[in-house]
């Protein structure tokens, strides 16, 4: 497999994992990522269970308590109700073993400590190991399958008061929301933490989390969360949202709002923002006056002082077909910038949070450049321009062959070009 081949298989894997930061994510794959300031907030969203007149549920579900005792069906023996004991004096500093996280028997020993413990440590711990030992993938039988119970316990504890509950519960909440049945009340819990909540690290990890969801990119009430999270005054939030969106742009809904928004954040004072916004409206750009426009106000984005801007900027050019970009491009070749960049935040539970961005698959301008121009190129057939594989212990060699290649593809094929800006 070549190192493409790669990049792309670990953009869509960004995609699914991201969150733990992601994605909008680090390494050398194509993909830049989130992850998650805190404080004590009891912002907790509360729920209308009378929406579409649908009848009243029990009260025990009507009004889950965030920090009480949350009834479940799933039992546990007397045998592994010991298990469970044992397993809750094991925790430090928050979490469990790394050993005994991911574990399919511990699976619904969390599940049951989560919804019965009295110490919100146990609670958090507990919902850390629930994200990480069930699945809502029904091909992975190494772990336990999301069901009811999960998806209760989820929603109840999203209304925790406690920050470090909180946090985890948003993070145990794609798998309640990625299923073929997602837990409608953990999305509207969600897109309104992504709105209104008072703290910035509880905004983006609900972003983060909503975009998780079954075919979210179709949702209103998701997209239309994403949307909002564009106008928040983190840049954090804004960068993740965009990197949550950028990959579905070509069939989410509210396509015209998106690209209006988005055009908006190429002035943005974040470098982040700015590059994945120009990807991103490159990406909803629909009709030739749309992609034109748009073109003309990346264009002076290729001399931006951020080099992940400078990359992205290219990347949104090859997307919009902009052969008269491919002049610029020559000029860039000797850009070697180192195009990642990273913005730094606190999560709810304390840990250190990152949103990464990455501009290229060996993170510098110069191949960026070369990547786009492939892909500017792909169309022509024999003509196109062939980035070939960059070994990754003779990275700079390859990087300066594949330069050689592209000035002699350039000098054949200038004159067929459209002039340049």
């Amino acid at each position: 497999m070549n190192t493409r081949s790669l990049w792309a298989i670990l953009a869509v894997l960004g995609l699914a994992l991201a969150g733990c930061p992601s994605g909008d994510d680090a390494g050398k794959g194509k993909t830049d990522a989130p992850k998650a300031d805190a404080k004590k907030d009891d912002g907790a969203a509360k729920k209308d269970d009378k929406k579409d007149g649908a009848p009243a549920k029990k009260d025990e579900e009507a009004a889950p308590s965030g920090d009480g005792v949350i009834a479940i069906q799933t039992t546990l023996t007397d045998a592994e109700k010991k298990s469970a004991t044992d397993l809750a004096a094991k925790v430090k500093r928050g979490k469990f073993p790394w050993a005994e996280q991911a574990k399919k028997e511990n699976a619904n020993l969390f599940l049951h400590l989560a919804a019965s413990s009295d110490k919100p440590e146990i609670v958090a711990a507990a919902l850390h190991g629930m994200s990480r030992s069930w699945t809502y993938w029904k091909k992975n039988d190494k772990k336990m399958h999301v069901n009811e119970d999960y998806q209760k316990v989820v929603r109840a504890r999203l209304g925790s008061a406690d920050t470090n509950v909180l946090g985890r519960a948003i993070e145990a909440a794609p798998n309640a929301i990625a299923v073929d049945n997602p837990d409608k009340d953990v999305i509207d819990t969600l897109a309104k933490m992504a709105k209104d909540h008072a703290n910035p690290a509880a905004r983006v990890a609900a972003a983060d989390a909503i975009a998780r969801s079954k075919d979210f990119q179709k949702n209103e009430e998701i997209v239309t969360a994403l949307l909002d999270a564009l106008d928040d005054k983190e840049a954090y939030v804004v960068s993740t949202a965009l990197f949550r969106m950028q990959f579905s742009a070509y069939s989410i809904v509210k396509k015209e709002e998106l690209y209006a928004k988005a055009k908006e954040l190429l002035k943005h004072a974040d470098q982040g923002v700015r590059g994945r916004a120009a990807v991103f409206a490159a990406n909803l750009a629909q009709s030739n006056e749309q992609k034109k426009e748009l073109g003309d106000l990346i264009f002076p984005m290729l001399k931006d002082q951020a080099p992940f801007v400078r990359s992205y900027a290219a990347t949104a050019l090859s997307t919009l077909k902009r052969k008269d970009a491919i002049h610029a491009f020559m000029d860039m070749l000797d850009d070697v910038e180192k195009n990642s960049y990273n913005i730094k935040y606190t999560k709810l539970t304390g840990e250190p949070g990152t949103v990464h961005h990455d501009g290229s698959a060996w993170s510098r301008v110069d191949d960026a450049v070369l990547y786009s121009l492939k892909s500017m190129t792909w169309s022509l057939g024999d003509s196109k321009f062939q980035y070939g594989k960059i070994n990754y212990k003779t990275v700079d060699q390859d990087l300066g062959a594949a330069k050689k290649e592209a000035r002699a593809w350039y000098k054949k094929n200038k004159k067929d070009l459209p002039p340049a800006q």
